[in-house]
């Protein structure tokens, strides 16, 4: 089952989980896959059987054996034949090393089926357990595999689940509850397995897959959301959001440089799509490869894939290589910025080979230099340049970018040695001073300026010494007093 659990998970952590399988080390697979953690689905207690596959494998082979497919976790049907599955006796885990043969264990007659469905419920759950299957198989689908909270959240907004927020980037979770409880009914949602069918909590699961996690859901439940998504994009009329283009174009735009000399096929690479706030409107941010960074709105009248320019954020090495060849060629600074459709200021610092603040910011350090620095300071200045070079990168972190910081790494080694003279030299002027009978925390620290040293002291073993022996936190005696 490791390809349907590891679905969602980075191909390093999946390589790790094949590495461990064969070792005695298992216990890691659990832990990596979140499997612990997966509280939203109950897994299956025993295993189950299709009667069409169970009697195709008799009729061809004289035995059966059992299939992945029918033991996934909210699986009701088997996707090749439709039908309802069947419960057998055989324990998922078993109790005892005894085998558990498929062929003894499916009973065609008496096994009971593991849900009663209607013929609506069955199509649904037909659709999801072929989707599930298309996991186990590793199948390609539509939606990637990274980050694809920030998928669904784009086909959300794209179905018109934001309007209520306020801010088109955001997904309004009230309308699309309604609308999945709609597709998918609670009763199916249980049938299937699902523990938690209050979606309308604020940490329900279906309100969390929308955002970025360290607990990942099971691929059950990502099958669920990926499905309704599609039966919604298929009813959204094209280009019904804000009037805009449809962010499918992403990807399909072409570069209005001329100078860089671009093929038919050529396409831009990095196109993001924005809100402007103050003017309540979307719009297109690019930065090509060939250096031309630019934002706009929609496409020429001419040609819909060529953007309509509305405001140009770097002029890159072609354009700044035509403005030198015009100068050089007897034209002057204010012909040229009239031809090149440019101030003056910028024709004249193009021929003088300058590059602006933001194409210095790209040159002096690397994204990736500016992605570690992030990571581990989280200052400000390291935020608003990415802020400008790799925005897209920001987003996919969501909130958690802005918490967790822990800083350049502390030498716990020398500041214990630091700290436990500052300890002790503390601990002696307040024992000095008269009435003192018990020794607290807050007043050392008040004392030697050291915080949360009860805390500290774990990962500080001299300190830790001290404080034990002088009885911090406790009523002193006449023998700590010695100390």
């Amino acid at each position: 089952m490791l390809p349907f659990y590891g679905r969602f998970h980075s191909s390093s952590d999946v390589a790790k989980c094949m590495k461990a399988m064969g070792s005695e080390g298992k216990g890691i697979v659990t832990t990596k896959l979140g499997l612990q953690a997966q509280r939203y689905v109950r897994f299956p207690t025993f295993m189950r059987f299709c009667r069409s596959c169970v009697q195709n494998d008799l009729s061809t082979f004289g035995e059966t054996f059992w299939r992945r497919s029918h033991q996934i976790s909210g699986a009701l049907v088997c996707a090749a034949h439709g039908e309802t599955l069947r419960v057998s006796r055989a324990e998922v885990v078993a109790k005892t090393s005894r085998l558990q043969d498929a062929t003894a264990f499916a009973d065609l007659k008496c096994a009971p089926q593991c849900a009663s469905l209607e013929d609506g419920e069955r199509v649904l759950a037909r659709r999801v357990a072929t989707r599930c299957v298309e996991f186990l198989g590793a199948v390609g689908t539509a939606w990637n595999a990274v980050d694809v909270h920030l998928q669904y959240r784009r086909a959300a907004i794209r179905c018109g689940y934001s309007h209520e927020t306020g801010n088109p980037r955001f997904v309004s979770h009230r309308q699309l509850v309604l609308d999945f409880t709609n597709v998918f009914s609670q009763e199916l949602i249980m049938k299937m397995g699902c523990c938690n069918t209050n979606l309308v909590d604020h940490d329900s699961w279906l309100k969390r897959i929308f955002r970025p996690s360290q607990v990942h859901l099971n691929p059950f439940l990502h099958a669920l959301v990926q499905i309704f998504l599609e039966e919604k994009l298929r009813q959204t009329p094209s280009g019904a959001v804000a009037g805009m283009s449809d962010e499918s174009m992403i990807g399909e735009w072409k570069c209005p440089n001329v100078y860089a000399h671009h093929d038919n096929l050529f396409r831009i690479p990095m196109v993001e799509r924005r809100w402007q706030s103050r003017l309540k409107k979307w719009h297109f941010a690019a930065v090509c490869s060939c250096g031309f960074g630019f934002s706009f709105r929609e496409g020429t009248a001419a040609d819909p894939l060529v953007p309509k320019i509305s405001k140009v954020s770097m002029w890159g090495p072609y354009i700044a290589m035509e403005v030198k060849r015009l100068k050089d060629n007897g034209l002057s600074i204010k012909k040229v910025a009239s031809q090149m459709s440019m101030s003056v200021e910028t024709a004249a610092r193009l021929a003088a080979g300058k590059a602006s603040k933001f194409e210095r910011a790209r040159d002096e350090r690397s994204i990736t230099e500016l992605r570690k620095d992030w990571l581990k300071k989280r200052s400000k200045d390291v935020y608003d340049k990415l802020y400008k070079l790799d925005r897209v990168w920001l987003t996919t972190l969501g909130k958690s970018g802005w918490h967790g910081s822990t800083g350049p790494k502390k030498d716990w080694q020398a500041l214990d040695k630091a700290c436990a003279s500052v300890i002790r030299s503390a601990i002696v002027a307040l024992r000095s001073k008269p009435g003192s009978k018990q020794l607290s925390y807050a007043a050392l620290e008040r004392e030697c300026g050291i915080k949360n040293l009860n805390s500290k002291s774990a990962r500080m073993p001299r300190c830790a010494r001290i404080l034990s022996k002088s009885r911090v936190g406790r009523v002193a005696t006449k023998g700590s007093l010695a100390h």
